[in-house]
């Protein structure tokens, strides 16, 4: 950055030499010149001297330096380059040398010099100002520096650069390969990404950082909760079986056929989602979407979801945390904050193997997300009928119209939908029991 930048040429402590990193054959690619003598070290850390003083001074400047840690840069002045040559000094730039007859006319002995001796064509101060320029990036560079990924927020970013010294920061992936460059004017610019919210319309189902993003559309068939936005938005909603069905009908809209993996992704969404068409929510546009697109793919839809539904795991297959929060959605009302998750199995007969750990993770689930109330509800998907797991949660418990199986476990007959037939129960029963029924 600029602050390094300016460290080299202007040092904050004048009164110390500054010490530069060279590479040994990078100086005559930037000073105009050659090798004459070749040293030992391919790297090496030293100041710059430059021998314009008399002799006596020069030799004095050399020492208290120390001569291992100095490159001298000096005009063909035998009496200097013999010293410096005797010393162990680190490099000798010979200025001034552009021609071979200058060159011959240097009277030193190399022969046992173990630094480096290059002749350069150009004066003593181009010559020094080129030699500091040979010095890599390297030699600025903070290796310390806080740097950020890539899908790091903006928040963070403005954290460490108004706490820091810093005016930028390297963006960098896993491996800290440079992605690009965040600055203080980046910062101070206000900067939302714009975020369609697909399948919910309530903040607390967005992603994080949804508070901080422009949200410009909205695709849903839940009920109403919708965040505020500060400008209108598109917002298509219907009450429909599955927001597949929604986004088909914007490809019709838009006079655009999807392709055949859209369309296996889509007709797939809508057999899992109303449960082929067997689900309460189920709508006639669910139907219809899904007639049109079987018909784009070729296949039989029901002989599609007949396969689907055949490779849906048995409870015991599956973690309890991933039968939890694979379909897991927050709400708040009547000043409850609850979350209700969702799970399909073809039998529930390993129920009774995997309630412990599934009561256990709802608790976890519980305790994470700040909830009053976590229910799970699964589905059998054969039987068409449903049963419901809690966390304690009396006040609300006792307003149940299902018939409980055990301490809160209770059996949901004919339930197959979260949203149109759970919900608006949970909603009445916290309405109760906010009113002191």
């Amino acid at each position: 950055g600029e602050r390094e930048l300016i460290n080299l040429f202007i040092q904050q402590d004048l009164d110390k030499r500054p010490i530069y990193r060279f590479f040994a054959r990078h100086i005559p690619k930037v000073v105009k010149g050659r090798v004459l003598h070749i040293g030992r070290d391919e790297e090496f850390r030293a100041a710059i001297m430059v021998g314009s003083m008399p002799k006596a001074a020069s030799i004095k400047h050399i020492e208290l330096a120390g001569a291992h840690r100095t490159i001298l840069v000096a005009g063909n002045r035998a009496g200097v380059i013999n010293y410096a040559l005797k010393s162990g000094i680190a490099a000798i730039i010979i200025t001034g040398i552009d021609s071979e007859e200058r060159a011959a006319e240097i009277k030193a002995d190399f022969s046992s010099y173990s630094g480096w001796v290059y002749l350069s064509a150009l004066d003593s101060a181009e010559t020094i100002r080129r030699l500091i320029l040979a010095s890599p990036v390297r030699n600025i560079m903070n290796e310390n520096a806080a740097v950020i990924a890539k899908d790091d927020y903006i928040d963070k970013a403005r954290e460490l650069i108004l706490n820091s010294r810093q005016r930028l920061l390297p963006v960098v992936d896993q491996d800290r390969l440079l992605l690009g460059i965040v600055t203080r004017s980046n910062i101070l610019t206000r900067f939302r990404n714009s975020l369609i919210l697909v399948d919910h319309n309530e903040a607390s189902q967005a992603v994080d950082g949804v508070e901080t993003a422009e949200v410009v559309e909205i695709v849903d068939h839940h009920r109403l909760g919708a965040v505020k936005t500060e400008t209108p938005v598109a917002y298509y909603s219907k009450p429909v079986g599955s927001t597949c069905t929604l986004v088909y009908e914007l490809y019709q809209a838009a006079k655009i056929t999807p392709t055949l993996k859209a369309a296996k992704l889509l007709m797939g969404g809508i057999i899992s989602d109303t449960i082929m068409l067997k689900s309460p929510t189920a709508a006639i546009a669910d139907r219809a979407a899904l007639e049109e697109l079987a018909a784009l793919i070729k296949v039989d839809w029901q002989e599609v979801g007949k396969a689907i539904f055949a490779a849906t795991d048995n409870l015991s297959a599956r973690s309890s945390k991933e039968i939890i929060t694979a379909d897991f959605k927050i709400y708040d009302q009547y000043g409850v904050n609850f979350g209700i998750g969702q799970a399909e199995a073809v039998t529930l007969a390993d129920l009774e193997d995997v309630l412990p750990l599934l009561s256990e993770e709802l608790e976890k689930q519980r305790e994470k997300h700040g909830l009053n109330w976590a229910m799970l509800l699964i589905t059998d998907i054969i039987l068409e009928e449903s049963v419901l797991l809690c966390t304690p949660f009396e006040r609300g418990e006792r307003l149940f119209s299902y018939r409980s199986l055990s301490p809160r476990l209770f059996h949901l007959p004919g339930v197959l939908s979260r949203k149109k037939q759970l919900l608006p129960e949970i909603l009445r029963i916290l309405e109760d029991a906010s009113r002191g029924f």
